[in-house]
C-alpha cells in the first residue's frame, strides 16, 4: 500500500460546511442552532449575489450531529477507511478534504481545486480524486480549465456524480419542500435555490438522453427552454449555467472509476408542460443521481464501473462494497473482485408486502459475466422470473414478487458463473 498517492475528496452539493465570514458561526449545518434561528439561517444561506462572500467553506461535512448523542455520517467513513490500518493506512496528511461553497458555480470551485492540487508536495505521487455527487462536476470543470492541477491527478473516482445533470433540484424547486419550510412563508426553498448558480449547473446537459423533454416530448435541456420555464427560475443564471455546463469535460483524460447506486426511487425524467415541469421517477439511480447521468462519462484511458444495488446517494461514498473496490483499485492497479450481488428490499404497496429483488453478475470492471437470466426459486419450488434491469445495466436482473407468509430461503444460480462464485442463499425473514 506504500505506493498509494494522496486521496483528495471533493464533496457534493451541501457536502461542505459553510460558516459566516464575520463571526465563524456555523451555518451549514448546525442542527442544534438552525431550527431555532430559521430566519437567520435562511438569510445567511441565501446568496444575495453570485459573489456574496458572507459565508466561507469550512471543511468537508464529515458528520452531522443530532441531539448530542446521535450523528449522521457523511464523509467520515471514507476518511476513517483511508487513514486506518484496516483500510488503506494512509498518513492523515495524505487524505485531503477539499471544501468549497457548493452554492456557487462549479467553475469557481474548480479554480480553487486546481490551486490545491498544484500545491501538493511534488514527491512523485499523483493524487486520486474521489468526487462525490456535485464534486464530479467540479472535477469536470477542473479538466475544462486545463490548469496545472490537472497534471497532478492520477485517477478520478466519481461516486454518484451527475456528470450529465440531475432532476432533484428541479423537483425541489417545483415542490417547494424541504428543511424548515414550516418556519417561513413565501416559497422559502424556491427563494433559497433560485439565486444559486450550482442549482442550475446541476440541471440536465443533454448528454444523457431523455432526462428532460419539451412540451412536444422532444429531448432538450432546461437551458434551451428557459423562456418557457416558470418565472421563479432565474433567466440570467440559466444562461450563465448553460455556458458552464457546455464546457464541462466528461471524456476524462485520466483513468475513470464510476460508482453508481441503483434500485432507489430517483427522479429520472422531466417534461415541460403548461403547468410547469413535471418529474417522473424510476429505479435507475441512487435517489438523487440518475444512472444515465453518471454513466455518460467516458475515458479514452481506462473506464471501470461499480454498481451497487440499493446504494443510496449519500451513504454510497462510505459503502463497504465501494471501499473494498477502491482498495483493490489503488493497491492492485485495478479492481479484482467480481460484482456478484443478490439483494432484496421488502416494500409495502397497495397489494401488501412485496419483495424487490436484484441479481447482479459482473466482473471487477463492470462487464457482465453472464448473458442469461439467473434461475431463482423460493421454498416449495416456486420460480421467480428475473428480467433484465434495463439499458446500460447488462448483467443485472430484477424481479418483484409477494413476500412469503413464512420464513424461507431464496436461491439464485447464475448461468456461466463458476460454482465458487455463485451467490449464497438469501434468507426471506
Amino acid at each position: 500500500m506504500h505506493g498509494i498517492g494522496p486521496i483528495v475528496l471533493v464533496p457534493g452539493f451541501m457536502g461542505s460546511r459553510l460558516a459566516r465570514t464575520a463571526d465563524a458561526r456555523l451555518i451549514w449545518v448546525d442542527p442544534r442552532w438552525a431550527p431555532f434561528h430559521a430566519p437567520d439561517f435562511y438569510d445567511s444561506l441565501s446568496l444575495r449575489t453570485p459573489a456574496d462572500a458572507r459565508l466561507r467553506a469550512d471543511g468537508a461535512l464529515d458528520v452531522v450531529p443530532f441531539c448530542g448523542v446521535v450523528h449522521f455520517d457523511v464523509y467520515s467513513p471514507l476518511r476513517s477507511f483511508a487513514t486506518s490500518r484496516r483500510g488503506l493506512g494512509l498518513a492523515s496528511a495524505d487524505f485531503v478534504e477539499f471544501s468549497y461553497d457548493w452554492r456557487k458555480s462549479v467553475a469557481e470551485a474548480a479554480a480553487d481545486l486546481d490551486a490545491l492540487l498544484a500545491a501538493l508536495p511534488n514527491d512523485g505521487r499523483d493524487a486520486t480524486l474521489v468526487a462525490h455527487s456535485q464534486g464530479g462536476l467540479v472535477a469536470a470543470a477542473l479538466f475544462a480549465r486545463g490548469g496545472p492541477g490537472c497534471l497532478r491527478v492520477a485517477k478520478l473516482v466519481a461516486v454518484g456524480s451527475p456528470l450529465a445533470g440531475l432532476l432533484k433540484t428541479i423537483e425541489i424547486i417545483e415542490r417547494d419542500a424541504g428543511l424548515l419550510v414550516g418556519a417561513l412563508a413565501g416559497h422559502p426553498i424556491r427563494r433559497l435555490l433560485a439565486p444559486m448558480p450550482a442549482a442550475y449547473e446541476l440541471m440536465p446537459s443533454g448528454r444523457a438522453p431523455a432526462l428532460f423533454a419539451d412540451a412536444a416530448g422532444r429531448g432538450t435541456t432546461p437551458f434551451a427552454q428557459a423562456a418557457s420555464l416558470p418565472a421563479y427560475y432565474d433567466r440570467a443564471l440559466l444562461a450563465a449555467a448553460s455556458s458552464v455546463v457546455a464546457s464541462l469535460v466528461v471524456d476524462f483524460p485520466v483513468p475513470l472509476r464510476l460508482v453508481e447506486g441503483y434500485g432507489v426511487d430517483t427522479p429520472t425524467a422531466a417534461a415541460l408542460g403548461a403547468a410547469g415541469v413535471s418529474v417522473a421517477h424510476g429505479l435507475e439511480g441512487d435517489g438523487t443521481c440518475p444512472s444515465a447521468s453518471l454513466l455518460a462519462a467516458t475515458s479514452p484511458v481506462d473506464r471501470r464501473v461499480l454498481s451497487i444495488p440499493f446504494g443510496d446517494h449519500v451513504p454510497l461514498i462510505g459503502h463497504k462494497a465501494f471501499l473494498r473496490w477502491l482498495a483493490e483499485d489503488l493497491t492492485l492497479g485495478a479492481p479484482a473482485s467480481p460484482q456478484i450481488f443478490v439483494k432484496l428490499r421488502p416494500h409495502l404497496s397497495l397489494g401488501g408486502l412485496n419483495d424487490l429483488l436484484f441479481v447482479q453478475a459482473r466482473d471487477a470492471s463492470g462487464a457482465p459475466l453472464s448473458a442469461g437470466p439467473p434461475e431463482a426459486s423460493l421454498p416449495g419450488g416456486r420460480v421467480v422470473v428475473c428480467d433484465p434491469f434495463g439499458p446500460g445495466h447488462d448483467g443485472i436482473w430484477t424481479a418483484r414478487f409477494p413476500h412469503p407468509l413464512r420464513p424461507g430461503i431464496l436461491r439464485a444460480t447464475i448461468p456461466g458463473v463458476a460454482p465458487a462464485l455463485q451467490p449464497r442463499p438469501t434468507l426471506l425473514a
